[in-house]
């Protein structure tokens, strides 16, 4: 299972409910944190944590495609570009 969660307004629980909601229940889950200012999971204690920007969607692509687990905590501020880019690319829902 493969899991994003992300929303335009920032300080709202996205990185706490991926941290300790999701990781928690997904065995073997894969950590990739969209963020550039504000804290991510690795802050909270995640081991692992890939951390890419909004503008590296073609290698969050190339690397999410081979993991089982998956969770993408995607931080307001790059929700923008995050978005612009999974438009560009059909089939990508």
């Amino acid at each position: 299972m493969k899991i994003a969660v992300m929303n335009y307004s920032g300080s709202v629980g996205k990185t706490i409910i991926s941290s300790y909601l999701l990781y928690p229940r997904m065995a073997g889950a894969k950590f990739f944190a969209i963020e550039t200012i504000n804290m991510s999971a690795a802050d909270l204690g995640v081991d692992e944590v890939m951390s890419l920007t909004g503008d590296n969607f073609g290698q969050l692509v190339e690397e999410i495609v081979f993991e089982d687990n998956a969770i993408v905590d995607i931080g307001a501020s790059n929700v923008e570009r995050f978005s612009f880019y999974h438009d560009k690319i059909r089939g990508c829902n």
